[in-house]
Formats: structure tokens, C-alpha cells, sequence
């Protein structure tokens, strides 16, 4: 059996479900656009769960369509399957018992020994046409080798919009079977076992008027699917609904109805759900492959590298800024990338002799290509100019723009963003790798805001103020107990500033001013941000017209000590102005405060747990 799903990082009822499939014998991997973190990769190895990452096209359907096309593929090349199991995450199990457990392995029941290709699903619904709903569904052996279900999924086309999706997905999935005379097979079905339930009953009169082409029996009926044993909470139920749907499920509601064991572990689940629905959108993320690569080990799902790569060809000319002695794309692996820093790579090496990091990492510094003497589209078009040039022109030349901790030091963000925009061709993509503020040695610092980027830009800043140096010396933090400073449990009672280097007096101020004027301050940190702060920064400086060739298409948290921004430079058909609303931008403002204090809550609380 090969289960599919969709989430970040493994909820813990999830985490029991999983296990349990495993004990059944079963064989699982989880299907996701998402990243995972370390504990979540080191979960997923010890029970051997294998991983398939795609991109985020056509929502759960689309991750069905790629896992079907696997699945078929695999079967063609003569590994058995008896069936598969596609389930995904917009339902909760309702805790640790057996329950959920029992009824997935009764939905395989349903078609495991049938001799004829059926498909099976937890429930039915009459809503748009009839069909088995598809968060949960089973295809057994013969179903797999039908030539109506391969058709299907080869033909099926996930990028359109979410309505769409639901008709000619979820539904047309039934109807194209059921037409090829494939036997539909629900473990609750809504006439037969439902309808006259006592419960159904109270439901459908919460509903008022409404015929059953009108009614979706897993958000309409919750109460009577609960009271019928049903294992699972639809997560859309813990989120307000229209009041002719019965009302919203409750939190409250539906632990009281659990054991303690069960209540505490759906509750930790409730908050990640709760949490997750925050989380900025990815957004138009293209470029699935028909049928995506499955990989051996889930070490190998969403690494950081992964992450920067995901917009990368080795064949594309690219371009990566300072990587120094961590490449993400070096020429030695094949990729066609151009190395930007301020020093070739000797003078880099020299001034590094002594750093213990950088000499065991020496053999990984690139050779510089674009040496950054002024801004990035001049350097690279001096480029262009010598001798060894991979390119003609800098404008439209690059198929990808790298920038790991690089943001946050420039004087003016604003001008490198244009100049990216510059240098992308059209559909290309800048990505980068941006440190959270409450998780490096910043985290005493405040957020930046857009108007002090706007500033910089205004006043063609080209290094850092004698304000930001004195911010950072001032302010940068360092763990007493010799910890690191990172991710969420550093333990912030034990952090100190190391206001500039023991003291802040006259003597101390003066050597900021000579570094200000006259020495190399590259290494200064700007700015501050943190994923919601980023995002509402650039919503903002757009709505103003700024940056009318770029769009924010995905910001990702993936819980470590920083975030990943991707960019894309639009075509010029599809520039338009983008106004920020007062709503929006409230709730923007609201959900990057409430991370800052979140992290260093989270901080304190961890480190005084026992």
C-alpha cells in the first residue's frame, strides 16, 4: 500500500496513523510541495517513509495525479501492488486509538480482494455530480492497470483554478471511472448508511432547504459522521463557516468528546493547523514534471540546497552572489554559474588564512567571474567585456539569480532587486536565503520597515550608515553557555549584547566612525526581517510602484534560522499595479509582530522548561 499526503512536517496523530500503516505492513511515503525540518527528516527516516517532492501545482489532486503516474509506472516495471491508499492532509485524525487505523484498513477491504477494478473512499457526495470524495481513496490492483484510470491522470490537466480542479478532478475522477464500469465502493455512504441516521437528521435540518446536489455530506453532516464512528476531522471544520453549514466543528467541541490521551495530542495537531493557515501562500509555483522523480530516502527530501535549486538548471547560465566557501551551484558539479564576490579568489583565500571554517572548506571557493566593483548590472556588463565571457549582454541574460545571507547587508535592497530584474530573462527566477532576526545574533534588534529601506534607495546609499554599524556592534548578541544562537530554543535568558566589544564610550564610537569611513564594513547586517516582515515590506514597496517587474511567488519557513524568498521576473504582459489594502496590510503587520514575540516566547519558555 503506498499512502499519500501533503503537510510540512508530520502532525503527531499523523505520526500515529503513519506508524500504525507501517506495523500493518504497509509501505508509505508522503507526497509534498512543502519542506520538512530536521526533526520531521529524522522522524520520517527511522520508520523508513520514502518522500516525493514536487511543486506545488493543482493542490491535492495534482499530488494523486504524480503519485497515480508513479504507482503505474512502478506497476508496468513489475513491482506488485495489491492497492493504493491516496489520502491527504485536509483531514485530522482523531487521535491515538485505533479508530482511524481500522477504517483505513477497512476502506482497502472494500476493493483489496474484489475481482474487477473498484475504487473505494471513506464517503460519498452527491455535490456537483456524484462521486467518492477524494481526501481518502482506494484503488486496488486491477484498478491500477485500467486503461480509463492512466488515462485519466495522464490527461488530466491540475493547472487551472480550485473549483475547476474539484469538477474535473475529484469529480470526474468517479464519473470517468464509474462510465468505464468501475464499481464506486464508500465505507459511509450518504443513502445507504446515513440517511437514516438520527443525527443526519438534526444536520440536514441545521442546512434548511437544500437538496443533496447542494450538500457536502463531510462538512454538512460532521456530526453525524462523528457520531457513526467516523475517524477523521475535516480541517476546514476548525475554521469559521457559513451558519446554514451546521456551523463550524469547535475545538472545544470535538475534544471533549476524545479521551485526555487523545484530546492532548489532537490539541498540539489543532495549533499546528491553526498556525499553518498564517503561513504566506505559495503562490503559482509551475513546472511539475508529468511524472516526478521518487526519491530513495527522505534524507534527501527539501534539503537546504533542494530549496535554493529549486529554480535552477545546470544548463541555464545562472549567477550566484558571495557563496565564498559553500557553493550552492559549483561549476565543479556541472552547473553553469556565474561567481560574484568583491575579491578574486586568492585575495578571498588571504584574507581568510586564519579562519579553521574556511581552510578545511578551501577546495569548495569558486573561481570569481564578476568581480562586484560597483553595482551588480555594471559588473556584470564589464564582464561581458572580457575576454573568458560566458555571455554577450547582461540584461535578460540570466536564467537564475543565488543569494544565500546576502540581502539583509545591502545598502540599498531596493537597487539590487531592480538590478536582478535586470539581469533575469523573463520567467526567470531570484532566490534567496534570508537569516531570521530572532534566530541569529540580531535578535535584540527590531524589524526594519519599508520606510527605511525606501530611504536608503532614495538617498542612493551605496554602503552601510554609521547608525547600522553602531546597531549591530551595539546590539550583536551572544549565547553565555556558549550555544548557538538559532532556530527557536537557544535559550534567550542566557543571551548578551556585546555593545561593541565590552563597552560603549568615546573610544569605542570612534572606531566605528573610521570603520564607517574607512574600512570594509560588507559583513554588517542592515536589516532585519523575518518571513511576514519581508512579505509586507514587498507588498508595500510594490503598491507604491516599486519593482514592477518582480512577483513574490513563495516565501518558505521551514523552522530553521532562516527563510527562503523566490522571486520571478515577470513578463510585461502581466504587470499590472498591486494596491495594499488596509486589511491586508493589518494582517501582515499583526503576523510578523506576533512571530518576533512568538520566537523570543518560545525561547524563554524553552529555556526555563526543566
Amino acid at each position: 500500500m503506498r499512502g499519500v499526503t501533503s503537510f510540512l512536517n508530520p502532525g503527531v496523530v499523523w505520526r500515529v496513523l503513519l506508524i500504525g500503516l507501517l506495523g500493518q505492513g504497509h509501505t508509505v511515503f508522503i507526497t509534498t510541495c512543502s519542506g520538512f525540518d530536521d526533526e520531521a527528516l529524522g522522524f520520517l527516516a527511522d520508520h523508513e517513509i520514502y518522500c516525493l517532492r514536487r511543486s506545488n501545482q493543482g493542490r491535492c489532486i495534482g499530488a494523486y495525479r504524480d503519485t497515480a503516474l508513479i504507482a503505474t509506472q512502478l506497476a508496468s516495471e513489475g513491482l506488485p501492488f495489491r492497492h493504493v491508499l491516496f489520502i491527504n492532509d485536509s483531514v485530522l485524525p482523531l487521535g491515538p486509538d485505533s479508530s482511524a487505523l481500522q477504517s483505513l484498513e477497512e476502506v482497502i477491504a472494500l476493493v483489496a480482494d474484489r475481482q474487477a477494478a473498484a475504487l473505494s473512499g471513506l464517503t460519498d457526495s452527491y455535490e456537483k455530480g456524484y462521486h467518492l470524495q477524494s481526501y481518502c481513496l482506494c484503488a486496488n490492483q486491477l484498478l491500477l492497470l485500467e486503461p480509463a484510470w492512466q488515462s485519466f491522470w495522464q490527461s488530466l490537466d491540475v493547472d487551472i483554478a480550485k473549483n475547476q480542479l474539484i469538477t474535473a478532478g475529484e469529480v470526474g475522477l468517479s464519473l470517468t471511472m464509474s462510465s468505464s464500469g468501475v464499481a464506486l465502493l464508500p465505507l459511509y455512504p450518504l443513502i445507504a448508511r446515513l440517511l437514516l441516521s438520527p443525527s443526519v437528521l438534526e444536520d440536514l435540518a441545521c442546512c434548511g432547504e437544500y437538496s443533496f446536489k447542494q450538500i457536502n455530506p463531510s462538512l454538512f453532516l460532521w456530526r453525524a459522521l462523528h457520531s457513526e464512528g467516523f475517524p477523521f476531522v475535516k480541517k476546514i471544520l476548525l475554521f469559521a463557516l457559513p451558519t446554514r453549514l451546521g456551523g463550524a466543528l469547535g475545538v472545544q467541541t470535538i475534544l471533549a468528546a476524545l479521551a485526555l490521551p487523545a484530546q492532548v495530542m489532537l490539541a498540539e495537531d489543532f495549533h499546528r493547523v491553526f498556525l499553518s493557515r498564517s503561513l504566506p501562500a505559495a503562490v503559482g509555483v509551475c513546472g511539475a514534471s508529468p511524472c516526478p522523480e521518487l526519491l530513495p530516502s527522505p534524507r534527501d527530501l527539501s534539503t537546504r540546497l533542494d530549496e535554493l535549486r529549486k529554480h535552477v538548471s545546470k544548463t541555464a547560465l545562472g549567477m550566484e552572489i558571495g557563496p565564498f566557501h559553500r557553493p550552492t551551484c559549483p561549476k565543479g558539479e556541472g552547473f553553469n554559474c556565474l561567481t560574484v564576490d568583491i575579491l578574486p579568489r586568492d585575495q578571498l583565500l588571504q584574507a581568510y588564512a586564519d579562519d579553521q571554517d574556511v581552510i578545511s572548506l578551501q577546495d569548495r571557493v569558486e573561481e570569481v567571474d564578476v568581480l562586484l566593483t560597483s553595482d551588480l548590472v555594471a559588473s556584470l556588463a564589464a564582464y561581458t567585456q572580457s575576454q573568458d565571457a560566458r555571455v554577450e549582454r547582461a540584461e535578460g541574460c540570466l536564467a537564475y539569480i543565488i543569494s544565500s545571507h546576502n540581502y539583509e547587508r545591502l545598502p540599498d535592497p531596493i537597487a539590487f532587486l531592480d538590478d536582478a530584474a535586470t539581469l533575469l530573462a523573463d520567467g526567470a527566477f531570484l532566490t534567496m536565503a534570508i537569516p531570521i532576526g530572532t534566530r541569529c545574533f540580531d535578535c535584540f534588534r527590531p524589524l526594519s520597515t519599508t520606510g527605511q529601506l525606501i530611504d536608503a534607495h532614495a538617498s542612493g546609499r551605496v554602503k552601510p550608515t554609521l547608525g547600522a554599524i553602531f546597531d549591530q556592534s551595539a546590539s550583536a548578541a551572544t549565547h553565555s553557555g556558549g550555544q548557538t544562537i538559532g532556530y527557536r530554543s537557544y535559550g534567550f535568558e542566557q543571551v548578551v549584547v556585546d555593545a561593541c566589544g565590552g563597552t560603549i564610550d568615546i573610544s569605542s564610537f570612534d572606531a566605528l566612525q573610521f570603520t564607517h569611513e574607512f574600512g570594509h564594513s560588507g559583513g554588517v547586517q542592515s536589516f532585519v526581517f523575518n518571513p511576514y516582515s519581508f512579505l509586507l515590506i514587498m507588498e508595500d514597496l510594490q503598491a507604491c510602484g516599486f519593482l514592477p517587474l518582480l512577483r513574490v511567488r513563495d516565501v518558505v519557513d521551514r523552522g530553521s534560522d532562516e527563510f527562503f524568498v523566490h522571486i520571478e521576473k515577470i513578463p510585461e504582459a502581466s504587470r499590472s499595479p498591486l494596491p495594499l489594502g488596509a486589511e491586508r496590510r493589518t494582517e501582515l503587520l499583526r503576523l510578523a509582530i506576533a512571530y518576533y514575540i512568538d520566537d523570543l516566547n518560545a525561547a524563554r519558555h524553552l529555556q526555563n522548561s526543566p
